[in-house]
């Protein structure tokens, strides 16, 4: 008779520290436990395969349903920091949507004026925009810096989200930015029916704020001003570091994530 050892830990992906089991997910591959870091409070899954796919794309209609919203906030997002004083960024400047899917988000930011290209490894039957690529070092060889790098619902599919950023650093300019958009995982708040909790959808790495924070100040970039609750905008600190005006953009902008949120708790 076999008998299952049953794994009650897991080292976390961000910060090696030790995770504890925290949720027990009944999903269409099996049984997924998730697990807690017990300093960043980072979700990380245990057995979950690596082999994230579009379905031919029923991945959008059927799980990640809210793109096209979110598509128009990220380009609403980006036509205002475009114009806002303290930012090296205009609509001239060099975007690419890494792990862009379809490529929707690409064609839009092209639609609305920006200069955007995407980089997706997983081969779309279809893709939207012809400026995606599916080979990076095609990529690498088209563009030697890019001024922003937008990581769109990506983070949460990786395994080891440190060679993505190490990727991305490669190809920023010097004080280049980074946009994310994540779901961050709040602990006393968030329990096991959380949607995001999500097998089905490849999620291995859910973030809390300390374990995004934690990430990225681990290749220099540091945030600069946020959006809403999941989209943040970073900053690699190089020559230039922090100035007054960015850290008032970042100050006023977690004050009114922090007053909505506090607002939802008591709904």
């Amino acid at each position: 008779m076999i008998i299952k050892k049953k794994i009650n830990k897991h080292p976390c992906l961000i910060c090696g520290k030790e995770a504890f089991k925290k949720f027990v997910k009944n999903s269409k591959i099996g049984i997924v436990d998730y697990f807690e870091c017990s300093k960043c409070g980072h979700l990380t899954a245990g057995k979950l395969k690596e082999d994230f796919s579009y379905n031919k794309g029923s991945y959008f209609k059927t799980i990640d349903t809210g793109w096209k919203n979110r598509n128009i906030k990220i380009c609403n997002f980006l036509r205002l920091i475009a114009i806002l004083p303290g930012f090296d960024f205009s609509k001239k400047s060099v975007i690419l949507d890494y792990g862009s899917g379809m490529g929707s988000l690409v064609q839009q930011l092209i639609n609305n004026g920006f200069n955007a290209f995407g980089y997706e490894p997983h081969k779309y039957s279809c893709f939207v925009s012809s400026r995606v690529f599916s080979n990076f070092n095609i990529l690498r060889q088209e563009f030697q810096r890019v001024h922003i790098v937008a990581f769109i619902e990506l983070l949460e599919h990786l395994r080891k989200p440190d060679e993505v950023l190490d990727d991305a650093s490669n190809l920023l300019v010097s004080n280049g930015y980074i946009i994310i958009s994540t779901e961050l995982y709040k602990r006393g708040f968030h329990n096991k029916d959380w949607y995001y909790l999500n097998p089905n959808a490849g999620h291995f790495s859910i973030f809390t704020e300390l374990s995004l924070k934690t990430l990225m100040s681990k290749h220099s970039f540091y945030p600069i001003i946020r959006i809403n609750d999941q989209v943040w905008l970073f900053r690699r600190i190089s020559k230039r570091r922090i100035n007054f005006l960015e850290s008032t953009y970042f100050v006023l902008s977690q004050i009114r994530i922090k007053l909505n949120i506090r607002k939802k708790y008591i709904a």
